[in-house]
């Protein structure tokens, strides 16, 4: 997620004041996503040129992967939690599950959720997904103090 998208959800979650419109943002995050997902994509050949495409379709991946992450946010700022974390393993577009698990935990960890974490974490190692060092060290530090760390390795 590029640095200004990641900076300005804050202030749209600050922004959603009562639940009824954090579920509406919700409800719209998951309509536009249907919305591109549904969308046919022009193939290489069609296009101008092959940058052209490559430049579109990561365009429509970061979108993609926007509107994940603020679905999850609006259920983590209502304290759902579960239904958070299905909406963003649902709807994140990532080519590498490792690097779709860094970002899961690495919000997880800075929400504090120490079981939501180690949930996660444990359930990506039993789809064989095999998560980065510095994610191995957090587990273990969770589990052999019963908190998270500090820091985020």
């Amino acid at each position: 997620m590029s640095f200004i998208r990641s900076f300005l959800n804050k202030p749209i979650l600050d922004f959603l004041k009562i639940p009824d419109l954090k579920e509406a943002a919700v409800a719209e995050c998951q309509r536009l996503i249907h919305e591109m997902k549904m969308e046919v994509p022009k193939a290489k050949g069609e296009t101008a040129s092959l940058d052209d495409y490559s430049n579109r379709e990561y365009k429509r991946t970061q979108r993609l992967r926007n509107l994940a992450m603020m679905g999850f946010l609006c259920y983590a700022s209502l304290a759902k939690y579960d239904q958070g974390t299905a909406f963003f393993k649902k709807n994140h577009s990532q080519d590498r599950e490792v690097v779709a698990l860094f970002i899961l935990l690495e919000q997880l960890f800075g929400l504090q959720l120490p079981d939501y974490w180690c949930r996660e974490y444990e359930a990506a190692v039993q789809k064989g997904i095999a998560p980065r060092e510095k994610l191995q060290q957090t587990y273990q530090s969770l589990r052999a103090n019963g908190k998270l760390p500090e820091r985020f390795y």
